[in-house]
């Protein structure tokens, strides 16, 4: 399983491009939205057709009122980080009256269905390398009014960003939790470079990257070197990434480490803020 998140805006993407007027209308309209977001956001969101047969046999994983879900389809870490990762994220992006942020390696859309209502002047759009998870992710994120339906978007795609061009709201923020370790470092310099050009005509951009690093080289937990080393024996390619090498390559991209901040269970935020384009003096 690499990070749950990785081709939203491929090949099956079909681009949309409501006006931002447009937009604005549907979200106001608390009554009728859902019904709109459904019809008009569905092509550029689920970038294909309905789930096959067996995809929407994982419905009867929900209990006979669609209330709970079991552990096929939910996380057990999502709901342990994902206040801790709200704490960090709301403070950020609240004063924001509109915009989207873009959410890399979804997963469940448990960190979307508890982010998101507390930013409610902003749109959430949920993405993953498959749609392996979105049953559990419309399920999760049901009823909230700014998040879209999920996407399957390659990090790795250099071309992932293009998609976003003219589409909707402006990009304001890229999160990816638990991306970097459990992908191919091509995948987190996709994401990276890609944030890199989906923000640089936003002010004040931020990319949001959560998960368990080394510093200096080091892992900061024993629990932490025995992970990284199961990571490692499944997938040579996977492993937990050094906070330097992450670091040097925002600021090659147009990013400024504003923050590392210490999460709980020896994880950590990287807070980035891109910089803004300067013209070339004549």
């Amino acid at each position: 399983m690499t990070s749950t998140a990785a081709r939203l805006l491929a090949g099956s993407f079909r681009s949309f491009t409501p006006s931002r007027a447009t937009f604005a209308l549907n979200r106001a309209s608390s009554r009728i939205g859902a019904h709109i977001r459904g019809a008009q956001f569905s092509a550029m969101a689920s970038f294909g057709p309905e789930p096959p047969p067996a995809k929407k046999a994982k419905e009867n994983s929900w209990d006979k009122n669609g209330d709970t879900f079991n552990k096929v389809a939910s996380s057990a870490a999502a709901e342990r980080n994902r206040q801790p990762i709200a704490d960090v994220v709301v403070p950020l992006l609240a004063h924001l009256d509109c915009g989207l942020v873009v959410e890399l390696a979804c997963g469940t859309g448990q960190h979307a269905a508890h982010v998101a209502p507390a930013l409610p002047n902003l749109t959430w759009l949920p993405t993953d390398l498959t749609d392996e998870s979105f049953d559990s992710v419309v399920h999760h994120t049901r009823g909230l009014e700014n998040v879209l339906e999920p996407g399957v978007l390659d990090a790795s795609d250099d071309a992932w960003p293009d998609r976003f061009h003219g589409s909707w709201e402006p990009p304001v923020a890229v999160l990816a939790v638990n991306l970097t370790h459990i992908s191919p470092w091509e995948a987190t310099v996709g994401a990276v470079r890609g944030s890199a050009k989906l923000l640089e005509d936003t002010t004040n951009g931020l990319l949001m990257i959560y998960g368990p690093f080394k510093r200096g080289g080091e892992h900061t937990s024993e629990g932490n070197a025995t992970f990284d080393a199961s990571l490692r024996a499944r997938n040579s390619a996977w492993g937990y990434r050094d906070v330097e090498a992450v670091d040097a390559l925002g600021s090659a991209h147009g990013f400024v480490t504003e923050e590392v901040r210490e999460m709980p269970a020896n994880n950590f935020m990287l807070i980035m803020r891109r910089r803004a384009k300067i013209e070339p003096v004549e």
